[in-house]
């Protein structure tokens, strides 16, 4: 017979071993958010990238990417040359135009727009300046990432399309060689904000800003037909009346400015005629100049024979034209207003026959915006193309 055992002793049950401390931080470990490991690894990269240039600015050059970009390093060299010593010439009281072998080619309120270096050392606002294209790109980052959330597309932290964007090949090359087409983000940006009020006065300051864009590089001259296609026509009357106010503001001086543009394109295209016919720099996306040299020992050849100002200008025209149809139809179209108008001056940069990959950055900031998950198979394959220039290796 067995024994009795007493309720008590019954009923009180077995004491669960404690759980071992490895087993439970694994645990931890493994059921740690993606996202959240993702922004980890996104703050990790932003500081890396703070240290680089902070190294590089001090030492001059940018540090460890001499053998292993697909440009090569010139720093600063576009501001110092093209930017601020011709505005030093102009706040001395004479004409940077005059000099053909500086050959300064640049839009007239682009002197005014940098008139600030003149407190500085041409090493301080070199400094300053590549700082400055730094935090304009991390503020169209981050606008970017917003847009994503007011279309409710699949979240990524904002510290990752902060970093994707700073560590993109047209931002590091802007920053390089400190070139000042960055203004024409920050131009949209300023904009943009001003037109989130529906106000008569909001809407003429908005294109008042925008108006700045074309004047300090040609290319954003076609906000006009987006700000057409986003049905914001007292924003376009005044990016059109300030534009014009502007350029009629000094003739004499607009003129000087347009004979050393045509002597900068007639160099460019003796270059262009005498340089290799299978040529095209990994850096210059020009549709319009690289055209006959795509299609060269390839099967198509003869499409190479096309007048490549025509070619470029016929398919550009008709994505442009093509999108903004859509985007004109749309109800809701002011949600995307920003990566449609990134993409519309995007579009613009593969027109000029100098078109070298600074210029594109307006394209990876779209991407952040408007790039899901949900997208047809044929955008993911597009994107992943994409990936190969965007990161900054070669």
């Amino acid at each position: 017979m067995q024994p009795q055992v007493p309720d008590s002793e019954a009923s009180t049950p077995t004491p669960a071993l404690p759980p071992r401390r490895f087993y439970t931080t694994a645990a931890r470990l493994l059921e740690v958010d993606p996202k959240q490991l993702l922004k980890i690894a996104s703050i990790i990269l932003l500081v890396l990238w703070c240290v680089w240039w902070a190294v590089s600015l001090q030492k001059g050059t940018l540090v460890g990417y001499e053998s292993r970009g697909w440009f090569g390093p010139y720093f600063g060299i576009d501001y110092t040359r093209n930017t601020d010593g011709p505005t030093r010439i102009w706040l001395a009281g004479n004409d940077p135009y005059e000099d053909k072998d500086l050959l300064f080619c640049y839009p007239p309120p682009v002197l005014r727009m940098f008139a600030w270096c003149g407190w500085f050392t041409p090493e301080q606002s070199l400094r300053i300046w590549i700082v400055g294209i730094g935090m304009i790109a991390a503020a169209g980052a981050w606008a970017a990432w917003r847009c994503r959330q007011k279309l409710q597309l699949s979240e990524i932290p904002m510290t990752t399309a902060v970093a994707a964007i700073l560590f993109s090949t047209p931002v590091v090359f802007a920053m390089e060689r400190a070139k000042y087409d960055m203004l024409v983000l920050l131009f949209l940006l300023i904009g943009i904000a001003c037109w989130r009020s529906n106000s008569l006065w909001a809407q003429l300051a908005a294109g008042a800003v925008l108006a700045l864009a074309p004047w300090a590089k040609l290319y954003p001259g076609l906000i006009g037909l987006g700000l057409l296609g986003l049905h914001r026509g007292k924003t376009l009357a005044a990016f059109v009346i300030v534009g014009l106010a502007i350029g009629l503001s000094d003739i004499d001086e607009m003129r000087r400015f347009l004979t050393n543009n045509d002597i900068h394109i007639a160099k460019a295209n003796y270059l262009s005629a005498i340089a290799p016919p299978t040529q095209v720099h990994a850096w210059n996306h020009s549709l319009t100049e690289n055209w006959p040299r795509i299609w060269h020992n390839t099967p198509l050849w003869l499409l190479g024979k096309i007048n490549g100002k025509l070619a470029g200008g016929t398919i550009l025209a008709t994505l442009l034209l093509w999108v903004t149809w859509h985007v004109h139809r749309c109800p809701d179209r002011n949600r995307f207003a920003y990566p449609y108008l990134l993409w519309v001056v995007a579009l613009a940069t593969f027109v000029p026959p100098i078109a070298n990959d600074y210029t594109l950055m307006f394209l990876p900031l779209a991407a952040v915006a408007l790039w899901d998950r949900r997208a047809p198979v044929l955008v993911h394959v597009s994107m992943l193309c994409l990936a190969l220039w965007w990161q900054p290796l070669g």
